[in-house]
Protein backbone atom coordinates (compact mmCIF):
# COMPACT_ATOMS: atom_id res chain seq x y z
CA UNK A 1 0.00 0.00 0.00
CA UNK A 2 1.59 3.52 -1.06
CA UNK A 3 1.91 6.15 1.42
CA UNK A 4 -0.17 9.04 0.38
CA UNK A 5 2.20 11.77 1.05
CA UNK A 6 0.36 15.49 1.49
CA UNK A 7 2.39 18.44 0.93
CA UNK A 8 4.54 20.74 3.58
CA UNK A 9 2.48 23.59 2.33
CA UNK A 10 -0.83 22.06 3.21
CA UNK A 11 0.67 20.25 6.16
CA UNK A 12 1.49 23.46 7.62
CA UNK A 13 -1.75 25.29 6.99
CA UNK A 14 -3.37 22.21 8.77
CA UNK A 15 -1.36 22.65 12.00
CA UNK A 16 -2.06 26.08 12.10
CA UNK A 17 -5.67 25.57 11.60
CA UNK A 18 -5.92 22.82 14.38
CA UNK A 19 -3.90 25.57 17.02
CA UNK A 20 -6.36 25.55 19.23
CA UNK A 21 -4.82 29.27 20.21
CA UNK A 22 -5.84 30.36 16.46
CA UNK A 23 -9.43 31.13 15.80
CA UNK A 24 -9.45 29.54 12.21
CA UNK A 25 -12.09 29.67 9.24
CA UNK A 26 -11.37 26.57 7.01
CA UNK A 27 -13.28 26.95 3.83
CA UNK A 28 -12.51 23.36 1.76
CA UNK A 29 -13.92 20.74 -0.84
CA UNK A 30 -16.06 17.98 0.14
CA UNK A 31 -13.48 14.97 1.18
CA UNK A 32 -10.58 17.49 1.55
CA UNK A 33 -9.90 17.17 5.37
CA UNK A 34 -12.08 19.36 7.12
CA UNK A 35 -13.36 17.03 9.71
CA UNK A 36 -9.85 15.51 9.95
CA UNK A 37 -8.25 18.85 10.83
CA UNK A 38 -11.28 19.64 13.48
CA UNK A 39 -10.16 16.16 14.88
CA UNK A 40 -6.88 17.28 15.22
CA UNK A 41 -8.15 20.63 16.50
CA UNK A 42 -9.74 19.13 19.52
CA UNK A 43 -7.09 16.39 20.59
CA UNK A 44 -4.44 19.83 20.25
CA UNK A 45 -6.92 21.28 22.66
CA UNK A 46 -6.51 18.18 25.52
CA UNK A 47 -2.72 18.25 24.44
CA UNK A 48 -2.34 21.46 25.57
CA UNK A 49 -3.83 20.45 29.64
CA UNK A 50 -7.49 21.48 28.63
CA UNK A 51 -10.24 19.01 30.41
CA UNK A 52 -12.04 17.12 27.85
CA UNK A 53 -15.43 17.91 29.84
CA UNK A 54 -14.61 21.91 28.60
CA UNK A 55 -14.29 21.56 24.94
CA UNK A 56 -17.70 22.14 22.88
CA UNK A 57 -17.59 20.67 19.12
CA UNK A 58 -20.72 21.33 17.17
CA UNK A 59 -21.76 20.06 13.43
CA UNK A 60 -24.75 20.19 11.64
CA UNK A 61 -25.95 16.65 11.22
CA UNK A 62 -25.55 13.71 13.65
CA UNK A 63 -23.77 11.35 11.10
CA UNK A 64 -21.03 14.63 10.99
CA UNK A 65 -21.10 14.71 14.62
CA UNK A 66 -20.49 10.55 15.02
CA UNK A 67 -17.91 10.77 12.61
CA UNK A 68 -15.86 13.81 15.04
CA UNK A 69 -16.04 11.71 17.64
CA UNK A 70 -15.10 8.29 16.14
CA UNK A 71 -12.05 9.77 14.50
CA UNK A 72 -11.21 11.11 17.87
CA UNK A 73 -11.51 8.13 19.90
CA UNK A 74 -9.80 6.34 17.29
CA UNK A 75 -6.34 8.10 17.14
CA UNK A 76 -6.28 8.37 20.97
CA UNK A 77 -6.68 4.40 21.55
CA UNK A 78 -4.27 3.93 18.96
CA UNK A 79 -2.14 6.40 20.62
CA UNK A 80 -2.66 4.71 24.30
CA UNK A 81 -0.64 1.19 22.55
CA UNK A 82 2.22 3.25 20.47
CA UNK A 83 5.75 3.19 21.88
CA UNK A 84 7.24 6.09 22.65
CA UNK A 85 9.11 6.55 19.41
CA UNK A 86 6.15 6.39 17.69
CA UNK A 87 4.18 8.34 19.67
CA UNK A 88 6.09 11.28 19.25
CA UNK A 89 5.92 11.32 15.66
CA UNK A 90 1.99 11.06 15.90
CA UNK A 91 2.09 14.10 18.76
CA UNK A 92 4.44 16.51 16.26
CA UNK A 93 2.17 15.72 13.50
CA UNK A 94 -0.84 17.48 15.21
CA UNK A 95 0.93 20.03 16.93
CA UNK A 96 3.65 20.80 14.03
CA UNK A 97 6.76 20.38 17.09
CA UNK A 98 8.41 18.03 18.39
CA UNK A 99 7.26 16.35 21.47
CA UNK A 100 8.22 16.75 24.95
CA UNK A 101 8.31 14.20 28.03
CA UNK A 102 4.78 16.13 29.05
CA UNK A 103 3.09 15.51 26.34
CA UNK A 104 4.08 11.77 25.67
CA UNK A 105 2.67 11.57 29.02
CA UNK A 106 -0.20 13.69 28.31
CA UNK A 107 -0.71 11.54 25.30
CA UNK A 108 -1.05 8.19 26.39
CA UNK A 109 -3.36 9.60 29.47
CA UNK A 110 -5.70 11.21 26.75
CA UNK A 111 -7.59 8.22 25.76
CA UNK A 112 -8.55 7.20 29.38
CA UNK A 113 -9.47 11.03 30.31
CA UNK A 114 -12.01 10.84 27.19
CA UNK A 115 -13.79 7.81 28.67
CA UNK A 116 -13.71 8.99 32.26
CA UNK A 117 -15.42 12.31 31.41
CA UNK A 118 -19.23 12.79 32.72
CA UNK A 119 -21.30 12.24 29.90
CA UNK A 120 -18.48 11.60 26.71
CA UNK A 121 -16.90 14.20 25.03
CA UNK A 122 -19.37 17.04 23.80
CA UNK A 123 -19.43 16.96 20.00
CA UNK A 124 -22.70 16.67 18.84
CA UNK A 125 -25.19 19.17 16.41
CA UNK A 126 -25.93 22.34 17.08
CA UNK A 127 -30.12 21.11 17.46
CA UNK A 128 -28.62 18.94 20.16
CA UNK A 129 -26.94 21.86 21.59
CA UNK A 130 -29.54 23.76 21.85
CA UNK A 131 -32.12 21.21 23.24
CA UNK A 132 -29.52 20.86 25.91
CA UNK A 133 -29.59 24.35 26.79
CA UNK A 134 -33.48 24.58 26.89
CA UNK A 135 -33.73 21.97 29.31
CA UNK A 136 -30.99 23.50 31.61
CA UNK A 137 -32.84 27.26 31.49
CA UNK A 138 -36.82 26.21 31.09
CA UNK A 139 -37.68 29.10 32.96
CA UNK A 140 -35.53 31.84 30.85
CA UNK A 141 -37.41 30.20 27.48
CA UNK A 142 -40.66 29.97 28.56
CA UNK A 143 -40.55 26.34 27.53
CA UNK A 144 -41.72 23.73 29.93
CA UNK A 145 -38.93 22.21 31.70
CA UNK A 146 -39.86 17.99 30.63
CA UNK A 147 -40.70 19.17 27.13
CA UNK A 148 -39.99 16.42 24.18
CA UNK A 149 -38.26 17.02 20.91
CA UNK A 150 -40.86 15.55 18.16
CA UNK A 151 -38.85 13.28 15.72
CA UNK A 152 -40.13 13.02 12.28
CA UNK A 153 -42.30 9.78 12.69
CA UNK A 154 -44.29 11.70 15.16
CA UNK A 155 -44.47 15.07 13.44
CA UNK A 156 -46.24 13.15 10.49
CA UNK A 157 -48.61 10.85 12.75
CA UNK A 158 -49.99 14.56 14.21
CA UNK A 159 -50.08 16.12 10.73
CA UNK A 160 -51.96 12.95 9.14
CA UNK A 161 -54.36 13.58 11.83
CA UNK A 162 -54.74 17.14 11.56
CA UNK A 163 -55.75 16.64 7.91
CA UNK A 164 -57.91 13.71 9.23
CA UNK A 165 -59.87 16.23 11.31
CA UNK A 166 -60.17 19.01 9.13
CA UNK A 167 -61.42 16.67 6.30
CA UNK A 168 -64.11 15.28 8.79
CA UNK A 169 -64.91 18.76 9.95
CA UNK A 170 -65.54 19.88 5.97
CA UNK A 171 -67.80 16.77 5.72
CA UNK A 172 -69.89 17.46 8.75
CA UNK A 173 -70.62 20.86 6.92
CA UNK A 174 -68.26 23.28 7.68
CA UNK A 175 -69.18 26.19 5.04
CA UNK A 176 -65.46 27.68 4.69
CA UNK A 177 -64.45 24.27 4.88
CA UNK A 178 -65.99 22.43 2.35
CA UNK A 179 -66.10 26.14 -0.07
CA UNK A 180 -62.39 26.02 0.35
CA UNK A 181 -61.72 22.71 -0.23
CA UNK A 182 -64.20 22.05 -3.49
CA UNK A 183 -62.05 25.26 -4.98
CA UNK A 184 -58.67 23.85 -4.06
CA UNK A 185 -60.18 20.49 -5.60
CA UNK A 186 -60.80 22.33 -9.10
CA UNK A 187 -57.56 23.44 -9.17
CA UNK A 188 -55.14 20.30 -8.74
CA UNK A 189 -55.69 16.72 -7.07
CA UNK A 190 -55.86 15.43 -3.71
CA UNK A 191 -51.86 14.86 -3.47
CA UNK A 192 -51.48 17.88 -4.60
CA UNK A 193 -53.25 19.73 -2.19
CA UNK A 194 -51.83 17.14 0.25
CA UNK A 195 -48.40 18.18 -0.81
CA UNK A 196 -48.89 21.79 -0.10
CA UNK A 197 -50.14 21.80 2.79
CA UNK A 198 -47.03 20.08 3.31
CA UNK A 199 -44.96 23.30 2.53
CA UNK A 200 -47.28 25.58 4.17
CA UNK A 201 -46.41 23.54 7.57
CA UNK A 202 -43.02 23.32 6.65
CA UNK A 203 -42.84 26.98 6.09
CA UNK A 204 -45.50 27.61 8.15
CA UNK A 205 -43.69 31.26 10.17
CA UNK A 206 -43.44 32.74 6.17
CA UNK A 207 -46.88 32.04 5.46
CA UNK A 208 -48.46 33.18 8.70
CA UNK A 209 -45.91 36.79 7.92
CA UNK A 210 -47.77 37.07 4.58
CA UNK A 211 -51.04 35.90 6.39
CA UNK A 212 -51.26 38.54 8.37
CA UNK A 213 -50.92 41.75 5.95
CA UNK A 214 -54.60 40.92 5.06
CA UNK A 215 -55.89 38.53 2.20
CA UNK A 216 -56.23 41.11 -0.18
CA UNK A 217 -53.28 42.96 0.11
CA UNK A 218 -51.94 39.33 0.33
CA UNK A 219 -53.05 38.29 -2.66
CA UNK A 220 -52.76 41.37 -5.02
CA UNK A 221 -49.31 40.49 -6.65
CA UNK A 222 -50.84 37.20 -7.59
CA UNK A 223 -54.18 38.80 -9.10
CA UNK A 224 -51.90 41.66 -11.13
CA UNK A 225 -49.38 38.83 -11.98
CA UNK A 226 -51.80 36.84 -13.61
CA UNK A 227 -54.19 40.06 -15.22
CA UNK A 228 -50.47 40.56 -16.89
CA UNK A 229 -50.49 37.26 -17.96
CA UNK A 230 -53.67 37.10 -19.09
CA UNK A 231 -53.30 40.11 -21.48
CA UNK A 232 -49.84 39.92 -22.62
Amino acid sequence: MVELIVPQKTQEDQHRAANPENSAWVSANAGSGKTYVLALRVIHLMLSGTAPSRILCLTFTKAAAAEMSNRVFEKLSHWAMLDDAELAKEITKVTGHPATTKLLRRGRQLFALALDTPGGLKIQTVHAFCEALLHQFPLEANVSGHFQVLDDFAQKALLEESRKRILLKANRGDEILSGAFETAMNFGSDDAMFKALDRLVSEREAFLDWADIGVDVAMAPMFDHFQMSANS
